[in-house]
C-alpha cells in the first residue's frame, strides 16, 4: 500500500509539472503577461522557434496564479509544495507560486518528462538572477544537466561534449553553433554529472563564463573530471563574454574557432595562476 502511495505521489509531480510547464509556455506566447519576456528574449537573440523548440515560459507576476490554476485542475496544495511549484506561507494560511516575474526553462529527464525548472529574473533589481527547483523526490540538480538529453545524439555521435553555464547559454550554444552541449546549472559542475557525461563522451568542453568566478569554477570542474581519465579542456571566451553573448556577437563560427584552441587542464590552471 505505502509502495502504491510512494508511486501515485511521483506520477503526480511530474503531471504537475507538465502542466506548469504548458502553463507557463502559455504566459510567454499567449498573454500580455508575457511581453517583457519576450522583448527581453529577442533583445538576447532568442526566436520564436527556440522558444518553441525549449518550450521557453514566463511565470506571471503574480502571488498564486500558477497555483490557483493547478488547484483548479485537482492538485492539492500539499502536492504542490511536493513538487517544488509552490511554497508554505511564512504566516498565515496557504501557499505561494514559488517562480514570478521570470523566464521559465523546463527541465527534462532521459524520459523526457519535466522534473523541474530553471527561473531567470528579468528585473535587474531582483537578488536572485537564477532561482531552479528545490530538491524533490525527481528532481536533484547534482545529477541534471540542461539541454542534455537534446543532445545526448550528438554527444554519441562525436564523443564530445562542451558544457556551459547558463539556461541562455545552453539554449544559442546548442540551437546555433555546437548541437552537443549541455548546462550544468550554474558554476557547480558536480562529480555525478561527471559520471553522467562520461557514459557518451571520452571529451569534455568546459566553456564557462570567462570572469574570475567562471574561471576559477572552470578550474574545480576539470579537476572533477580529469579524475575520470577523461580528455578535459577549457574554452576560453575574450573580453569577460560569456557563451551566448559571444555567439550573438560573433557567431557560430568563431564559437567553433575558439574550441579548436581550447587549452588543456594544465594550461588553464597556469593561466588562472598568473
Amino acid at each position: 500500500m505505502e509502495r502504491n502511495i510512494v508511486q501515485r505521489n511521483l506520477e503526480e509531480m511530474y503531471k504537475a509539472n507538465e502542466l506548469a510547464s504548458d502553463f507557463f509556455h502559455s504566459c510567454l506566447t499567449r498573454t500580455t503577461y508575457g511581453k517583457p519576456a519576450r522583448e527581453y528574449l529577442a533583445s538576447r537573440g532568442v526566436t520564436e522557434q527556440a522558444i518553441a523548440e525549449y518550450k521557453l515560459g514566463f511565470a506571471p507576476p503574480d502571488w498564486n496564479k500558477l497555483s490557483t490554476a493547478l488547484m483548479g485542475r485537482g492538485f492539492s496544495a500539499d502536492a504542490l509544495v511536493r513538487a517544488g511549484l509552490a511554497a508554505v506561507r511564512s504566516k498565515g494560511e496557504g501557499i505561494f507560486d514559488r517562480f514570478r516575474a521570470r523566464i521559465m526553462f523546463p527541465i527534462t529527464d532521459g524520459c523526457d518528462r519535466v522534473i523541474g525548472f530553471g527561473g531567470r529574473a528579468i528585473d535587474r533589481s531582483e537578488e536572485v538572477k537564477y532561482l531552479n527547483t528545490p530538491e524533490t523526490p525527481i528532481f536533484n540538480k547534482r545529477y541534471v544537466l540542461y539541454g542534455f538529453e537534446r543532445a545526448m545524439p550528438r554527444i554519441r555521435e562525436t564523443g564530445r561534449v562542451v558544457v556551459v553555464e547558463g539556461f541562455l547559454d545552453l539554449v544559442t550554444t546548442q540551437s546555433v553553433a555546437v548541437p552537443n552541449a549541455a548546462a550544468s546549472l550554474g558554476t557547480a559542475f558536480t562529480p555525478e554529472q561527471a559520471k553522467r557525461l562520461a557514459r557518451y563522451a571520452s571529451e569534455i568542453y568546459f566553456a564557462y563564463d570567462s570572469d574570475a568566478a567562471g574561471q576559477n569554477a572552470t578550474i574545480r570542474a576539470m579537476a572533477t573530471v580529469q579524475e575520470m581519465g577523461l580528455d578535459v579542456r577549457v574554452v576560453h571566451i575574450p573580453d569577460g563574454k560569456d557563451p551566448d553573448e559571444f555567439i550573438r556577437k560573433n557567431g557560430p563560427k568563431a564559437f567553433k574557432a575558439l574550441l579548436a584552441r581550447a587549452r588543456t587542464f594544465a594550461e588553464a590552471r597556469e593561466k588562472t595562476a598568473v
